[in-house]
């Protein structure tokens, strides 16, 4: 699947503090979207709205989470989501891991596929 997305927004913070923050983010997105198979383009415009939150535990565990809503403008009755979390632990100044979940789901997809769909990863990093 190959996606052309164009978004612009705006958000703001609920609140900041030192170890987390809680922030929000309104806009609208067009999407031209070629999928895997077949050799239509598919093309629509959405409104998104996104409430993200961080927190940092302890100096070294974060955990992200993200809610997304794409209500589309251009299909009626179409409505998109995804939610994702993620854990991460810094176990020196160099070598972190981390373990994600994201679900994605789509009320009318453009071709005959799954509502929904999930992602989990494990995550190794190092930096020097």
């Amino acid at each position: 699947m190959t996606v052309i997305p164009i978004f612009l927004g705006a958000g703001n913070y609920f609140f900041r503090q030192t170890n987390g923050y809680l922030s929000f983010s309104l806009g609208g997105t067009y999407n031209d979207e070629l999928f895997s198979g077949s050799t239509q383009s598919f093309k629509s415009g959405e409104a998104f709205g996104d409430l993200h939150f961080e927190y940092s535990l302890l100096k070294d565990i974060n955990i992200v989470s993200e809610v997304l809503a794409f209500p589309s403008l251009t299909e009626s009755g179409r409505f998109r989501s995804a939610v994702k979390t993620d854990l991460t632990v810094n176990f020196s100044a160099h070598f972190r891991t981390g373990l994600g979940f994201m679900l994605n789901t789509d009320s009318k997809p453009p071709i005959t596929s799954s509502k929904s769909d999930y992602i989990i990863n494990l995550k190794l990093g190092w930096k020097l």
